[in-house]
């Protein structure tokens, strides 16, 4: 946008933003100086630079669930407010009546605006309405959806900020139209955030400024991971009428194609004669264009007395908690969460190795990593698991450290206040 209408220096706004991924973890705190009141020495701290700042988070998505990236931003408009910050969200729908209440209990303020396709020109002129009526500072998108009618909506209103949040992986084949609009979010946008070293590698390499891009995990947040807060009175498998000796294998995730439950089902039926303990629950299934081929996939292998699927639910911590291991096998560069949730319930954890998964798995020490779509394979992980209680234990126990280490909401919230405060100083 600097080019476009006057602005603070592009070049002042990125000086450091590749090294935040990395270093800002303690930047997230205000800093701290020395001062003597009768004669004593005390600490004070210096007000941060979000102080009066007002900032607008628009939101390609509806809020129907309580998961991780739910509570990141709860905890991320506490932060904020912390700091003498504003935070306003505007979902593409009603969020849930519970997660609107923890948000507004948070500090942040809540709008819904419709959003039927990436350049809605309604949605384009009510956000900006909104945007000059709230004198906001830094103006943050996130998802698809909400990028493209956010990005002119910057250009449009002349705000201070624009920040740019790549969740997903783009794609390695774009469109003519797809790449003008990178064109154009590479000269407007001040910070690029994505989820991944992986994601951030291939912005830069589609010919993103790589001053401009920084890596910030989004992990789960531990506390609900916590086996003491549950206050379960019964296992989860009478829920879905398995043994109560079985042994659970859960994966995670809404009906797509490229979250590999196919290759799952296939390697799932190869190993239960073997393990008759074993049932596999699939989590969001229920749900997704690819339901139905699910469904018939699981009568085609005859394994219904075994498998389970499920609609989204909000209970996945307790789930993971109870479960025996996690299964992750996208074909290509999905969200993370699911597998950081797993690590967090300290269950081990088999995924492919695509994308960014390898950043967050150390193969053999804290999960296991198979090719995608590699039923061989996996079946022979699952195996090796399902055989093996004590290295369940352990790659269990590794990937908690990690996340208690890295992967969680509170270090993610810290390393984003701490990069929007290096360049909430130019604004």
């Amino acid at each position: 946008m600097s080019l476009i209408h006057p602005r603070i220096p592009v070049a002042k706004l990125h000086s450091n933003a590749a090294a935040i991924s990395d270093d800002v973890a303690s930047a997230g705190q205000p800093d701290k100086t020395m001062s003597t009141s009768s004669g004593l020495i005390t600490r004070k701290q210096a007000p941060s630079p979000l102080a009066g700042k007002r900032i607008m988070w628009v939101v390609g998505y509806v809020p129907g669930k309580l998961g991780s990236f739910e509570r990141f931003m709860e905890v991320f408009a506490r932060q904020c407010s912390a700091r003498g910050a504003h935070l306003t969200f505007v979902f593409r729908g009603e969020p849930l009546p519970a997660y609107a209440d923890k948000l507004a209990s948070a500090g942040a303020s809540v709008h819904v605006l419709p959003m039927r396709s990436r350049l809605d020109g309604t949605f384009i002129i009510k956000l900006s309405r909104l945007v000059r009526n709230e004198h906001i500072d830094i103006l943050h998108s996130n998802f698809d959806l909400a990028n493209f009618g956010t990005s002119v909506v910057a250009v449009r209103t002349r705000v201070a900020a624009y920040v740019w949040h790549q969740h997903n992986f783009m794609g390695e084949r774009f469109s003519p139209l797809r790449w003008i609009f990178l064109k154009f979010l590479n000269r407007i946008a001040d910070r690029v955030f994505c989820v991944t070293d992986s994601m951030r590698s291939h912005l830069i390499a589609k010919g993103f400024d790589p001053r401009k891009v920084s890596r910030v995990y989004i992990g789960p947040d531990l506390e609900l991971f916590d086996a003491k807060l549950t206050g379960q009175t019964h296992s989860f498998r009478r829920d879905f009428a398995f043994p109560d000796t079985s042994v659970v294998i859960v994966c995670v995730a809404d009906a797509r194609p490229e979250k590999g439950h196919l290759p799952l089902l296939q390697a799932f039926a190869r190993i239960m004669d073997e393990y008759p303990d074993a049932h596999l629950l699939l989590v969001g299934a229920m749900e997704g264009a690819f339901t139905e081929s699910l469904q018939r996939e699981v009568e085609r292998l005859n394994i219904g007395g075994r498998v389970r699927l499920t609609r989204i639910r909000n209970d996945v911590p307790r789930l993971l908690q109870e479960a025996d291991m996690s299964v992750v096998t996208p074909t290509k560069e999905v969200s993370l969460l699911a597998i950081m949730e797993s690590m967090a319930a300290s269950k081990p954890v088999i995924a492919t190795r695509v994308g960014g998964i390898p950043e967050v798995i150390i193969d053999g020490r804290s999960g296991l990593l198979v090719p995608p779509s590699d039923v061989s394979a996996l079946a022979e992980a699952l195996a090796q698991l399902l055989q093996n209680a004590w290295l369940r234990n352990k790659l269990g126990k590794e990937g908690r450290r990690a996340v208690e280490e890295t992967f969680n909401t509170r270090v993610a919230a810290t390393r984003m206040i701490g990069a929007y405060e290096e360049f909430a100083r130019s604004l």
